[in-house]
């Protein structure tokens, strides 16, 4: 039987439609739909595009149809602003199209907990008597968005493309760039979800530091949690992978969903005072709302743009030079530019140290960053292999690829940065700006800073049957996750990995042009940097070296303490778990030396690959890498 047949059932009764569908779906989950010439590097950088697409207006605006009056009723709202959509046999084609797709290829359900024949089963009696374009659109959203996966979404772009405005049921998330829709950017801490750039003569008021408490009375924590369980489309923006970025998303999307609310609640950081000021404040402002939000303050390295997307210079900060590389899309020519930032840090010896800035890396083809590795790194190392799917009839049941090779890093023994390198992550590094911060941390001089990376390593493919054939249409899944590449049964989708100092944004250095991670990174650098004439030298406990590296299986590590005290070595592989460690309550100053035989704190022995040294002492926290092989 084909997907072609599902239409011959289209005409059936309902009752009669789910039943057979039910028997389909039970003793064919093997046929699914085939890709149109996929790809695995260019969907971000598409998604992009579409995003970058102007809005037109809703084809039915409502604007009577006001919050107070609509009495939740979200759906009659969405009906109305869209119209009819497809017709029924149509669209129950396609939506049954996209979760064969999902039921037997998606490939990141491992570390999710996902009953997809529960989610989209009582949908299929509701399509086949057919929805409106609205609520077919909010359907397909509430699928994708139950796999939690940034890569994996359906749209129909006359929908997400629709300009927000009062009237219009459509639920923003959280997007990269240019947010004239609100005029600021948000970001959260301490205080809450606070401002952190504001454009000029904001018809709010708004200032730096002030924080956006929720709308009507109600806290927006409460509301967009609402907002999703009543199924409104989310149109120009998206969501993230990990619990954590998906949260940290859906917060900062607090400021770009006015429209949908007639009060807004604000907590002013200068005075204290509340204010509940009328959303029509927004409408028609005559300012200029433009502003760029990326979770980054830096004046000083002029922001990447197309089709470089990346950009270098010197931080000069007392006595210290500091290289700084700030890199947002792998895309267009960004690998020559990268490359060119890259061997310009490694040749210059006055550095003390380097930034680069991943924060707002959005992906692409991450092989583009393997040249300007090729400098930073003196040795080949090996970092992640795929899997898909090895069997349509169960999620979890995977098999790698075998092609971890294509992504070691190219390391040249010709080049070598050899200083400190301080890594600037954030929930909105996705795809390959997650799998490039990664493997930056096989870097022994690294360190990362920020929050924790959307964890979205896997592979998508879009535009597949069954959805090329609607213009209006745009779609794609992960058909592919990623994983250690010694490490056949773990995948870092959804988990992602820790950073080593966490640290982000702070109100008052915001409200002073100061950007607290940047800040942060630079203490590191200080306290790290090699001494010589003019710099700060590093003057606390320390890891000296690690050697035989490669060890096979025995290595000796030798380490430095300051001021005497407690201290603890320990090794951890590279999905941030403790496999040994070893303690002491007191440990005088001077030099000493553990051996490591390779062995687990469970008695096994540690599979062949790369681990994390860690000196953890008073004085802070040292690290280096080492590779196992047997």
């Amino acid at each position: 039987m084909s997907y072609q047949n599902c239409r011959v059932f289209i005409n059936c009764r309902p009752v009669v439609l789910i039943f057979v569908t039910f028997i389909f779906m039970l003793l064919f989950p093997v046929f699914v739909v085939a890709e149109l010439a996929p790809t695995q590097h260019d969907s971000d950088v598409r998604w992009l595009e579409l995003m970058n697409q102007p809005t037109h207006p809703a084809p039915c605006p409502r604007p009577d149809l006001r919050p107070t009056e609509k009495s939740n009723n979200w759906q009659a709202m969405i009906d109305a602003v869209w119209g009819p959509g497809l017709p029924a046999d149509e669209q129950l084609y396609t939506f049954q199209k996209f979760m064969y797709v999902l039921d037997a290829k998606f490939a990141c359900f491992t570390n999710r907990d996902v009953d997809l024949v529960g989610l989209y089963t009582p949908y299929l009696a509701e399509i086949s008597s057919g929805v409106s374009k609205g609520r077919f659109q909010a359907i397909m959203n509430r699928m994708c968005m139950a796999l939690r996966n940034a890569h994996t979404q359906f749209i129909d772009v006359n929908v997400l493309k629709t300009t927000p405005e009062p009237g219009v049921p459509l639920l923003i998330g959280h997007r990269y760039g240019d947010n004239s829709h609100f005029g600021a950017c948000l970001t959260t801490g301490d205080s809450g979800i606070f401002v952190y750039d504001v454009a000029a003569d904001h018809p709010l008021g708004l200032e730096v530091g002030d924080v956006i408490l929720g709308y009507e009375g109600r806290p927006w924590s409460e509301l967009y949690q609402e907002l999703l369980d009543a199924e409104l489309p989310v149109g120009d923006g998206g969501w993230l992978t990990s619990d954590a970025s998906y949260e940290y998303g859906w917060e900062i999307s607090a400021g770009r969903n006015w429209h949908l609310f007639t009060t807004i609640d604000i907590l002013k950081y200068s005075s204290g005072e509340f204010q509940h000021l009328p959303t029509s404040l927004m409408v028609d402002p005559g300012v200029d709302l433009a502003v760029f939000c990326s979770d980054q303050l830096n004046d000083e390295i002029p922001r990447p743009t197309y089709p470089d997307w990346a950009t270098w210079g010197v931080l000069n900060v007392g006595r210290m030079r500091v290289g700084f590389i700030w890199c947002d899309v792998w895309a267009n020519e960004v690998e020559a530019a990268w490359a060119q930032a890259c061997l310009e840090m490694v040749n210059d010896p006055d550095l003390d140290g380097l930034i680069i800035d991943f924060r707002s890396n959005v992906g692409g083809n991450m092989f583009l960053s393997n040249e300007g590795l090729s400098h930073l790194f003196n040795e080949t190392i090996p970092t992640v292999d795929f899997g898909e799917r090895n069997d349509p009839n169960r999620h979890t049941l995977m098999r790698r690829l075998l092609e971890a090779y294509e992504y070691d890093i190219p390391g040249d023994p010709a080049d070598y940065f050899d200083k400190p390198i301080a890594v600037l992550l954030g929930p909105r590094s996705l795809s390959s700006g997650d799998q490039v911060a990664y493997r930056m941390t096989f870097h022994p001089m690294a360190r990362t800073f920020g929050r924790p990376t959307s964890a979205t390593f896997d592979s998508p493919v879009y535009h597949f049957d069954g959805v090329a054939e609607y213009a209006e249409f745009w779609a794609r899944y992960s058909k592919e996750d990623a994983g250690p590449w010694d490490l056949a049964d773990v995948y870092l989708n959804h988990v992602g990995f820790p950073v080593d100092q966490e640290v982000w944004l702070e109100p008052e250095d915001c409200r002073n042009g100061v950007d607290t991670v940047i800040e942060a990174a630079l203490d590191w650098i200080a306290r790290e940097a090699k001494p010589h004439p003019g710099s700060h030298g590093r003057d606390g406990s320390k890891l000296v070296g690690v050697s035989p590296n490669p060890a096979n299986p025995l290595t000796v590590i030798r380490f430095e303490i300051k001021e005497p005290g407690p201290c603890r070595l320990e090794i951890v592989d590279i999905a941030g778990r403790l496999i040994h460690s070893r303690a002491w309550t007191h440990l005088d100053t001077g030099p000493h030396v553990l051996n490591w035989d390779g062995s687990m704190d469970s008695g096994r022995s540690a599979a062949s690959g790369a681990y994390l040294v860690r000196l953890v002492t008073a004085d802070g926290v040292d690290r280096a890498r080492v590779t196992l092989i047997k």
